[in-house]
């Protein structure tokens, strides 16, 4: 068979190639180092002469690009535009009211009921003119003879004017953001006015004033604060009575559970889920355009004089460009490294497809599917080899099992000498060279099976192919072989 034959016969395994890149190894590793040095090096090379023309350009240059939709995409970005803002204001008053960040079930309330003593209400009533005094005629009654039922008409107006006043004084933004500043807040008056609620009784006139806190301390600084703006405040309503006193009728103090502020929380808060998922169907409807155009239109609406249009600019900032030598080295070597172990590989799998002597024991099963018995690696384990060996060739039933190898020179190797020796038992057949010496045929006629012989990196493949066929042709079981390392 000529050289092209064999090497059709032979197959590639991946034990068989792991294997000789074992036995390799030292040579495997300079081939792929070699690879990883030189793509490492031309990396090297080329990010250098790189940096020296980056050296003389600009550190940075600006350009302007436009960026268009169609009118049915800029309308997609109106639509999460507006649904943005929507949720931003949701988002936004529910972090900064006071009222929707009290727990409803510890609402801290304080009540103080205002009322108002008028001088009227102890001054007795002339029965004639002449009983008419300078100070009575200053009063609210103006000098007027009344009867009692209309003097306490005229006081309980009064008083619910006095109410009405005071309360509009309190509710009032300047009265709110005084009460606040006394009381060390800083909040806007649309977040306070909710915590501070006033309200009159047409009945009795007096003015009901409600305080809500989340806090036993901050509740009490504003209620300090309230009781001094009164007093400051709602007593120079002289338009209404030129003499009377604001006094506190009832003032107490509550904790109680608020299920309407919590219904109230509540809602806001799955108004904003569902302004969350409104925005997020509507961004989704944006194309990959109108992506870029988005942000590029919630600027430029906020600027003077803007324009709903679907073209609009955007600078660009180009930056000068760095050259990273050490990583450019890096990713060379890197792929050195990675061409090199495929280089390599596919050297070895060439090697081991072609190469014409034996290179690992594994080949004799890939190319020939002979199992190997024996392996004979060191010097050492070559009399255990030996006698393993003289077990497989001597069989107890008169049948012989000779030795077989494709070298002629085989069996001169001092290892196989005591098996030839040996005369307690009958000696083994020994042949060489069955493929072009008649005579070491002959030798054989006596056998029934046989063992090979090989040596790594010294027998041929095409003698191991030319050996068995032979021996198959003679109709020879070959059990199997044994393979002695190179420099045994």
């Amino acid at each position: 068979m000529d050289l092209q034959n064999r090497n059709d016969d032979r197959t590639v395994t991946l034990a068989g190639i792991f294997h000789l890149i074992g036995k390799k190894l030292i040579w495997f590793l300079l081939i792929v180092f070699a690879f990883a040095l030189f793509f490492g090096a031309m990396a090297y090379l080329e990010e250098s002469k790189r940096a020296g023309e980056l050296a003389a350009e600009p550190d940075e240059t600006t350009k302007e690009v436009k960026v268009r939709v169609d009118d049915a995409q800029l309308e997609a970005v109106k639509a999460v535009a507006q649904a943005q803002d929507a949720l931003d204001e949701k988002k936004k008053y529910m972090e900064d009211s006071i009222l929707m960040n009290i727990d409803p079930y510890h609402k801290l309330v304080s009540y103080v009921r205002y009322g108002f003593e008028l001088k009227e209400e102890k001054t007795d009533l002339p029965e004639t003119k002449e009983d008419v005094t300078p100070q009575y005629k200053n009063s609210l009654f103006n000098g007027r003879i009344i009867t009692p039922e209309e003097r306490d008409r005229i006081i309980l107006q009064t008083k619910i004017s006095l109410a009405t006043a005071c309360m509009n004084a309190v509710k009032s933004s300047d009265g709110i953001r005084d009460i606040a500043q006394r009381a060390g807040i800083d909040k806007d008056v649309s977040f306070l006015s909710e915590i501070i609620a006033a309200e009159n009784t047409s009945v009795q006139g007096t003015v009901n004033i409600a305080i809500t806190s989340s806090s036993s301390q901050e509740l009490d600084a504003l209620t300090r604060a309230l009781k001094e703006y009164v007093s400051e405040s709602c007593t120079g309503f002289k338009e209404y009575a030129n003499d009377y006193k604001v006094i506190i009728n009832t003032e107490y103090f509550m904790e109680l559970v608020d299920t309407a502020l919590m219904d109230s929380q509540t809602t806001r808060k799955n108004e904003i889920a569902n302004l969350e998922t409104a925005l997020s169907t509507k961004m989704a409807a944006l194309d990959e355009e109108g992506q870029e155009f988005l942000p590029l239109y919630l600027k430029a609406r906020k600027e003077e004089g803007f324009e709903e249009t679907g073209t609009l600019k955007k600078t660009e900032t180009v930056k000068k460009g760095s050259a990273d030598i050490k990583g450019a080295v890096l990713k060379g070597t890197v792929k050195g490294l990675c061409i090199g172990l495929i280089s390599a590989f596919v050297l070895v799998c060439i090697i081991y497809l072609f190469w014409p002597m034996l290179l690992v024991a594994s080949q004799l099963f890939d190319c020939f599917s002979i199992p190997v018995l024996i392996s004979v690696r060191k010097k050492k384990d070559a009399d255990n080899g030996v006698e393993m060996l003289k077990h497989l060739t001597y069989s107890g039933d008169g049948k012989r099992c000779a030795i077989v190898s494709s070298r002629e020179d085989m069996f001169e190797n001092p290892v196989f000498g005591t098996l030839k020796d040996d005369k307690n038992e009958p000696a083994p057949l020994f042949s060489s060279r069955v493929f072009d010496r008649p005579v070491e045929i002959e030798k054989l006629r006596d056998a029934e099976s046989v063992v090979l012989v090989e040596k790594i990196g010294v027998s041929k493949i095409s003698d191991i192919d030319k050996t068995k066929r032979v021996l198959l042709s003679m109709g020879l079981k070959i059990r199997g072989a044994m393979v002695i390392a190179k420099d045994i």
